[in-house]
């Protein structure tokens, strides 16, 4: 099948200043995610749409050349699909891309039907974890806090002994 274009420009909006350090092909997680359930339509309005920008449909639909109820219709299939959010600010809907992670893949993965019939998505999405997780630097990857220091956790009975407060 022939590389979409829209697709893949989509997936490197979303991608950030990240698309500029990885490969990013008809091969990358990024575009098999995004290939499988958006359609050449959605695409060209969420190129349309800003990273991490929230903005009115209105704008959006200026800026896609399609009519308002025509962008609405296709924002809205974004949303179920998970490739973009949206919220009210000051009483205005607003749409916006989220970058993939953490956004559009628990996005996605969350429609438990959507997964069902593509898994290419939750494939996608390990895929992802693999490549992208190990490749982001130190500062950036989660680990787990050591045992003991989460703030919901009780101190150890010795760590309480020697406490000034038990005192």
């Amino acid at each position: 099948m022939a590389v979409r274009k829209n697709i893949l420009k989509l997936a490197r909006k979303i991608s950030g200043p990240v698309a500029m350090l990885i490969t990013l092909d008809e091969n990358a997680p990024e575009y098999k995610v995004l290939n499988c359930v958006v359609t050449d339509e959605m695409a060209e309005v969420a190129l349309a749409m800003e990273l991490r920008g929230p903005m009115p449909l209105e704008k959006i639909a200026k800026r896609c050349g399609k009519p308002l109820e025509e962008t609405k219709r296709l924002v809205d299939q974004l949303a179920e699909a998970g490739v973009c959010i949206f919220h009210s600010e000051n009483g205005v809907d607003v749409f916006e891309l989220p970058v993939f992670v953490p956004g559009v893949m628990e996005k996605m993965m969350n429609n438990r039907a959507q997964c069902e019939k593509h898994p290419e998505i939750p494939a996608g999405f390990e895929e992802y974890a693999r490549l992208r997780g190990a490749s982001s630097p130190p500062s950036c990857r989660w680990a787990p806090p050591p045992c003991g220091s989460s703030p919901s956790r009780a101190p150890s009975t010795a760590t309480a002994a020697a406490s000034p407060m038990s005192r």
